[in-house]
């Protein structure tokens, strides 16, 4: 754990004792609070002093081993989650604390990253403590975090985490491990709801708080400091009864009472605001001012105003300033407005427009309720909502898409249509990444519907249909795998069969993928015909071989060929290719710098000889250099880059870098990986005093993850063999063996290898069978058995390779002699440049 910065301790103290004050007192209420009410509908902040004394506990306790540390406050809508969080924020920051809040909104599926950088870079204090650009994502966030804490306490505040949906919640808990030694404090706000988040931030949770209606007293003293008089005893009442206690639903009852004229000044020039109404007519509305909960929250709204919100309403809960002023004229001075009168508030948001980075602010509904009521009377044009869509206009809601399924098309010009379908036809499957599944089917049904309401008005309806049908491929994909779309994956192929245009082939090529990713899968076999269809394609329009959409494709092919049969030949086949994309300069920098990035990484951990190993580590060195903060580009790298640390017998610095890329796998759902990285990385304490026993048990939970498929969980076992020969723990690993039941010939070759040489058998290494490219290193040593070798150079050579091998090579060395040489004869080595 990173040890707390004692320079803060004093700034601890002077918070805890100012705060300490703060516990028995309230805010001192001054005449604007009516003015605030009447103009901005605020509330005197009343009746939560136990909550923010609460709140100041877990603020200034002291560190200790539990790092981070996470409070939950919990409240039904309008309970004043937030207000308790503006009320503290002042004395937080007045005293040397740092505050970042983000929140969430539903309809708006948002990468939690983005939010946090977002928050990050806006903040003015964090901005002069923190040198460098925080990227949007885990890793950016979690180390610019790590490096703040260090310098200023901080609270970092998530409002409404149970909208935090499915698909985010593995990078939320990639967040939360990367900062668990860290001295943060985290407050969680949400509703008293069942919420998929609540179990990971269950664990750092050491403070929850039950927000409740204020009572009758409390509402009392809000009377008496809004109006700055003592309310009747049966208005109170009336009040507390009717509305629950709820805050929210305070503030409706008194603006529509207030605006009624029902409560108002006593007399002509006096001061003395009181009712002016009888009990039982006052009784009656203000339960229908409640009641009518969301009328209220706009009651003070001009006509004008609020024909605006409810064409707003049409975008969804948050809306950009682009969007809006298509939707309304003078869009800028009307948000202003709705900001003024609390409809509209500035937040951070991420946009389904992926492609560009759109730094304007976006603005949130400040409360659903109020959003879904203006929802039901929205206005919205079809044709402006259609614009939207056609003109690349930044949306962070799915609402728009839900609001033209089904609507009349006559009055929409045919362009915009078109334009519109073209605009968002291939983008579902990366709003499926970044913003979750809802949103990406949503897009897609209202693409199908589209088409299928226009295909009139629509040029090319062929093509478009085409780009929509792989759109589907796609998303049946990543919902349900790949068995599950070969009908849709067989369909798409026949559609885009024979192609006559460069655009045409490309759309085949895809289904060839596809089939071959499937019927690989299915057979365990590369499947021929449709690497054979995949190169008549090529051959027939040479021309777009040096597209970056050929690349993609290429890459894609040959890495799900690779996952789903095991077999490294079409990668060997291809390898010489390959290399020349990457080192021939006649190909643009752009299309070779995406081949390293998509395509060398795959050849990390495969080499037969000292010269590919060689080339290995220049392909490594090449695949860093064009990393270029691409996050997707990291995980490759990781992905590929740790087992070659791990079989090339480098498990400290396979364990360092495990350690620091766990938030960045667990943010990308690479829960497999992630195991089984893990898995091997408590096995290789056993390289350091650990006892192999010791390291296997403390492993064994990893392997059998629910993560991990059976077949997976039986070869780390085998995994788990070597290392114990290696270790030279052969007793061991026969118990194991015979624990797990492997058999000798079910072992990698490397252990087949090892164990023959420690039982002595070193004749019968010549017989082994072997499949596997990967095996080409020990091949090597069949090759030097069989040019009758001694043992001692087989053993110097293998030592090379597995770094952990030098206890058990030194006794094999003693048995042999070591004065005969033999140099290894390595053929088929591709030529690089």
């Amino acid at each position: 754990m990173t040890p707390f910065n004692q320079a803060n301790k004093p700034v601890y103290t002077k918070m805890a004792k100012k705060f300490e004050a703060l516990q028995s007192t309230e805010r001192v209420i001054v005449p604007e609070a009516l003015t605030g009410f009447l103009n901005h509908g605020i509330l005197p902040f009343t009746g939560r002093s136990r909550e923010i004394e609460m709140l100041v506990q877990f603020w200034h306790q002291a560190p200790d081993e539990q790092g981070l540390q996470a409070a939950l406050v919990l409240g039904e809508a309008g309970m004043g989650k937030s207000r308790v969080i503006d009320e503290l924020i002042p004395h937080i920051t007045h005293n040397g604390g740092i505050v970042l809040r983000v929140k969430l909104f539903t309809g708006s599926t948002l990468s939690l990253a983005q939010l946090l950088a977002k928050a990050i870079r806006t903040n003015l204090g964090v901005r002069t403590l923190l040198a460098g650009h925080v990227e949007d994502t885990i890793g950016s966030v979690t180390t610019a975090l790590q490096r703040l804490v260090k310098l200023r306490p901080a609270l970092l505040v998530i409002e409404d985490i149970h909208w935090l949906p499915a698909e985010l919640l593995m990078e939320l808990a990639g967040f939360l491990e990367g900062m668990s030694q860290e001295y943060l404090r985290v407050v969680f706000l949400a509703r008293p709801v069942v919420f998929d988040a609540r179990g990971i931030i269950e664990r750092y949770l050491t403070t929850e708080i039950a927000m409740k209606g204020l009572n009758a007293e409390e509402v009392e003293a809000l009377w008496e400091r809004l109006f700055i008089s003592r309310g009747e005893e049966e208005c109170i009442r009336v009040l507390h009864e009717i509305s629950g206690g709820n805050p929210l639903a305070l503030r409706s009852a008194l603006r529509g009472a207030v605006h009624s004229k029902l409560i108002g000044i006593e007399s002509m020039g006096g001061s003395r605001w009181k009712v002016l109404c009888p009990l039982p007519v006052l009784k009656s509305n203000i339960s229908r001012f409640v009641e009518v909960l969301s009328d209220g929250l706009a009651a003070h709204l001009t006509s004008q105003e609020l024909d605006s919100a409810r064409q707003l309403a049409a975008l969804g809960e948050i809306i950009s300033p682009e969007a809006a002023a298509i939707m309304i004229d003078n869009s800028k001075l009307v948000i202003e407005q709705l900001i003024h009168k609390g409809i509209l508030v500035p937040v951070l948001s991420v946009s389904l427009e992926i492609e560009k980075e759109f730094e304007q602010s976006a603005y949130g509904f400040t409360h659903t309720l109020l959003h879904r009521h203006l929802l039901k009377q929205s206005s919205g044009s079809s044709v402006q909502l259609m614009r939207i869509l056609a003109e690349n206009i930044p949306i962070h809601s799915i609402q728009l898409f839900e609001q033209l399924q089904g609507v009349s098309l006559e009055q929409i010009p045919n362009d915009s249509i078109a334009a519109a379908f073209d605009n968002w036809v291939k983008r579902p499957p990366d709003i499926w990444v970044s913003h979750g599944s809802q949103a990406a089917v949503v897009v897609l049904d209202t693409l199908k519907w589209l088409l299928d309401a226009a295909p009139s008005t629509v040029a090319n309806v062929r093509y478009r249909e085409i780009y929509l049908r792989l759109t589907t491929l796609m998303l049946a994909h990543m919902k349900s795998g790949l068995q599950d779309c070969q009908g849709e994956a067989r369909r798409y192929a026949e559609l885009t069969a024979n192609p006559t245009t460069v655009e045409e082939a490309q759309q085949y090529l895809y289904g060839c993928s596809y089939m071959m990713c499937i019927e690989g899968e299915q057979t365990g076999k590369i499947p021929i015909y449709w690497w054979n269809e995949w190169q008549k394609s090529i051959e027939k329009f040479p021309a777009w071989k040096g597209s970056i959409e050929y690349m993609v494709i290429y890459a894609s092919m040959l890495h799900s060929t690779l996952l789903l049969t095991g077999d490294f030949a079409l990668l060997r086949a291809n390898e010489d290719e390959i290399m020349k994309l990457i080192f021939d300069e006649s190909y643009p920098a752009e299309f070779r710098e995406q081949i390293i990035l998509h395509l060398s990484a795959q050849y990390f951990n495969m080499f037969e000889n000292d010269r590919e190993y060689k080339h290995r580590l220049q392909l490594i060195q090449l695949y860093e250099k064009n990393i270029k903060n691409k996050e997707w580009a990291n995980v490759m790298f990781v992905r590929n880059y740790m087992p070659f640390l791990f079989s090339t017998g480098q498990f400290g610095d396979f364990q360092k870098l495990l350690k620091s890329t766990i938030p960045l796998l667990v943010s990308h759902q690479l829960n497999r990986g992630q195991n089984q990285w893990s898995y091997w990385a408590k096995l290789s304490d056993s390289a350091f005093g650990i006892p192999i026993q010791s390291a296997s048990h403390a492993a064994e939970p990893y392997r059998t993850s629910e993560h991990i498929f059976p077949s997976a969980q039986h070869r780390l076992a085998k995994d788990t063999v070597l290392f114990s020969i290696l270790l030279d723990e052969y007793q061991w690993a026969r118990q194991y063996m015979h624990q797990h039941e492997i058999e000798l010939s079910e072992l990698d070759l490397s252990a087949q290898i090892l164990i023959l040489l420690a039982e002595d058998q070193v004749e019968k290494i010549p017989a082994i069978e072997f499949s596997r490219h990967l095996d080409g290193l020990f091949r090597q040593l069949c090759q030097v058995f069989s040019a009758n070798a001694d043992i001692a150079t087989v053993a110097d050579h293998f030592s090379k390779i597995y770094i952990l091998t030098a206890k058990r090579f030194a006794k094999i060395r003693a048995r042999g002699n070591s004065g005969l040489e033999v140099s290894l004869t390595l053929g088929g080595t591709p030529q690089y440049r």
